[in-house]
């Protein structure tokens, strides 16, 4: 009986920690921008920043690790910070500014003075 018990706590066990391991934060990876949203007109990221005459634009990605860092380049500016889950709902801290981020239809969104930055999962 005391071996049928120690085997199936050992059972459990494994259990847990194969559930546990499963189920990782959807947000952890790199996303890199590719289209902008405002004033409810969608359009591609690249031609965006060509209207505006700002290739650095073209590259905007983000870098979200399971120990709660994110790294982001923006306009070809480096940034460390920090990002933490709320739900459904993210907010990254990065260089004094804490931005609401969330995840819609597999695609990462973060709002940045009035637009919307439409993010995809890079591989």
């Amino acid at each position: 009986m005391k071996k049928r018990l120690a085997a199936f706590m050992a059972a459990m066990s494994m259990t847990a920690v194969m559930v546990g391991c499963g189920q990782e934060d959807p947000i952890l990876g790199t996303w890199k921008a590719d289209k902008v949203k405002a004033s409810g007109v969608e359009i591609n990221l690249n031609e965006f920043a060509e209207q505006l005459g700002q290739d650095q634009l073209k590259n905007i990605t983000f870098t979200f690790e399971d120990d709660g860092k994110v790294t982001g380049n923006v306009a070809d500016i480096s940034g460390e910070g920090t990002w933490k889950a709320d739900g459904d709902k993210y907010s990254v801290d990065m260089d004094g500014q804490t931005i609401g981020v969330s995840l819609e239809d597999g695609n990462l969104i973060f709002e940045q003075e009035g637009a919307q930055f439409v993010c995809v999962k890079q591989q």
